[in-house]
């Protein structure tokens, strides 16, 4: 539980949403928040975080806690973002929760 923690806990240091974005910090933005997530899938941190994953009795796993607190965390952030340049019309995003899955779907298949 403690991996478990320290690495939500460096998720949760993620930010995107700045008060006002420009065409430039919206590419610098993007890229600096996939360079996060793809360093975090290929640390040792991530490896041992799903090493001691599966090292907890399924009866004592609380899936829905390291959901929340891991890739739907980040669906949110990614998703508020694309909300706000959408809004500033930095980016054609009619979904932002859709465009927000997809980035993540490709930020994974990066990693894979």
């Amino acid at each position: 539980r403690a991996i478990a923690r320290r690495d939500q806990e460096q998720v949760a240091r993620w930010q995107l949403v700045r008060d006002r974005v420009g065409q430039a910090e919206l590419r610098e933005d993007l890229i600096h928040f996939a360079d996060l997530v793809a360093a975090f899938l290929c640390s040792d941190a991530y490896q041992h975080l799903i090493q001691a994953i599966s090292a907890i009795p399924k009866d004592m796993l609380d899936m829905t806690e390291i959901y929340r607190n891991g890739p739907d965390r980040t669906h949110r952030l990614l998703t508020d973002y694309l909300a706000v340049v959408a809004k500033q019309r930095l980016l054609q995003c009619a979904e932002p929760k859709a465009g927000a899955e997809l980035l993540m779907e490709s930020f994974s298949a990066l990693h894979t």
